[in-house]
């Protein structure tokens, strides 16, 4: 079995010699495909983290009646961070909310000069809530005794949950849909190496090679092709994703980028699986036809 096996792996590796050129096509082909697979794939990754960055910042403020002791704002906000669909809950005493309206104000600040003692502003409390579940925490808002009013701006929530779901979506399908004609242009390419030496296999079919003891060293080579290509696919993934997020993070500091660290080991590790995968797969698929003579 060891000596077999040797005897694959020494003949996949002197095919990749002798048709250098093929191999050659072949390992770019894989590597352009993969790369554009991978490099898809982290763009959805990125604006799927976009989109729970922009769902995670939707809010609901609740304006507390005047009068409260501090011991009930204490329980109002242990209240409300017990209903369904909160994320977090934060106290903003009307002396807060009135400096951080003169920091919106920047260089118009000095008008808040003419309040005085007097602030108007209330006390609030923001809850960062589940897009999906804002209706009722606002419900649940509005019906507690210590609020006064809720805001809640809904139609833009809605209009923000449907742009992030259409893009998860999108996202998911272009992903699924690029794939697969990854694997129809990779095992096609793969068809061609294996149709130009049609000859051979009929050849070691004649003299009465068993289709196992054919199909071993070519299997090996797609293999081998695959994983090539898909070496040379993540090594472009690595460094291209790292010069475009450092641009992007320097040219739009307020787009969240995902580290390469975090993201693209795991990526790279699925491309290099991927690409041995269908370079396995290809060379069988492709065998199939001339191995029936």
């Amino acid at each position: 079995m060891i000596r077999m096996w040797w005897r694959a792996w020494a003949e996949a590796l002197s095919s990749i010699r002798r048709n250098a050129l093929l191999s050659g096509v072949s390992v770019s082909t894989v590597a352009l495909c993969l790369l554009v697979l991978g490099a898809f794939v982290l763009a959805a990754l990125n604006l799927q983290a976009l989109a729970g960055t922009v769902e995670a910042q939707v809010e609901v403020r609740a304006f507390l009646k005047d009068g409260l002791s501090p011991q009930r704002t204490s329980q109002l906000v242990t209240a409300v961070q017990e209903l369904a669909g909160v994320r977090e809950v934060k106290f903003v005493s009307r002396g807060e909310a009135l400096r951080r309206l003169g920091e919106q104000l920047g260089k118009d600040s000095g008008v808040l000069e003419a309040v005085g003692d007097s602030n108007p502003l209330p006390d609030a409390i923001e809850v960062k809530v589940e897009p999906r579940l804002m209706d009722q925490v606002t419900e649940a808002l509005s019906a507690m005794s210590e609020v006064d009013r809720v805001l809640g701006r809904r139609e833009l929530v809605g209009r923000i949950l449907a742009v992030t779901q259409a893009m998860k979506a999108l996202g998911l399908g272009l992903a699924a849909l690029l794939a697969v004609a990854t694997l129809v242009v990779i095992a096609n390419t793969i068809r061609l190496t294996v149709f130009a030496r049609r000859a051979e296999v009929r050849i070691m079919k004649l003299v009465g090679a068993t289709d196992g003891f054919i199909r071993g060293p070519f299997v090996l080579e797609g293999m081998m092709l695959g994983f090539v290509g898909a070496v040379v696919a993540s090594a472009a993934a690595w460094y291209g994703y790292g010069w475009l997020s450092g641009l992007v993070r320097s040219s739009l500091p307020f787009i969240p980028v995902l580290p390469r660290d975090q993201l693209l080991p795991s990526v790279a590790l699925g491309l290099v699986a991927l690409g041995t995968v269908l370079g396995a797969l290809g060379s069988a698929i492709s065998l199939r036809r001339f191995l029936r003579v």
